[in-house]
């Protein structure tokens, strides 16, 4: 039986690291296996990548840009890659970012197709609302499973808490107006602060970051 799992954690939770783990064993017991992210994510162009022990990138199939249809699109792979594949699985990495239509045809492709969905991102922005696909993916899939990590802390590395919140910082300091969207930026020297970065945040830290 196909299944439908979402799995979800702050910023910093390995959720891409997951997403590869899960990648490698769905391709061990013969699943021809699809990977997709929105373009949305400009980092690293049209591949994945954890920071975990330094930066670990895998190729994905295809960008799922937000007019496309994840069927058509998931079809149209498997065709080509995987055409005589027993069963097939649809891996999404920044799940966050795929429209409401799309987790529908998540769904369907789970439902109608046989096909084993499994997506992973963020659930709210750094104002702490859902994203509309992050809010849709809960309502239909099959499970939601939240990655635990620990608090970064207001002031870093004062915490130990689990985080659950995401914080946007603009040349280092906490923000919490602008748009849902906004990718965060490395310097280009090794000197440079970043100007956009975030921080996963407990409850607690959260409410401190919004009073300063």
């Amino acid at each position: 039986m196909a299944e439908f799992i979402n799995t979800v954690g702050a910023m910093g939770s390995g959720k891409t690291l997951e997403a590869m783990r899960m990648r490698y064993n769905l391709a061990r017991r013969h699943f021809g296996v699809i990977a997709c992210k929105s373009p949305v994510d400009t980092k690293a162009e049209t591949r994945i990548e954890t920071r975990f022990k330094g930066r670990i990138q895998e190729d994905i199939d295809f960008l799922l840009g937000p007019d496309d249809d994840a069927i058509e699109r998931v079809h149209a792979v498997a065709a080509s890659l995987h055409p005589q594949a027993p069963r097939l699985a649809l891996i999404c990495d920044e799940s966050q970012f795929i429209t409401p239509q799309q987790a529908a045809q998540f769904r369907e492709l789970t439902d109608e197709y046989g096909v084993s969905v499994y997506s992973y991102g963020i659930e709210t922005d750094f104002q702490r609302h859902f994203f509309p696909g992050s809010q849709r993916l809960r309502e239909l899939a099959d499970d939601t499973i939240w990655l635990p990590s620990v608090c970064d802390g207001y002031q870093l590395g004062e915490c130990g808490n689990q985080a659950r919140f995401n914080t946007r910082l603009i040349n280092g300091i906490f923000t919490f107006v602008g748009e849902q969207t906004a990718i965060d930026e490395e310097g280009s020297a090794a000197t440079e602060r970043p100007l956009t970065t975030y921080r996963a945040l407990c409850g607690a830290c959260y409410h401190l970051a919004e009073l300063s």
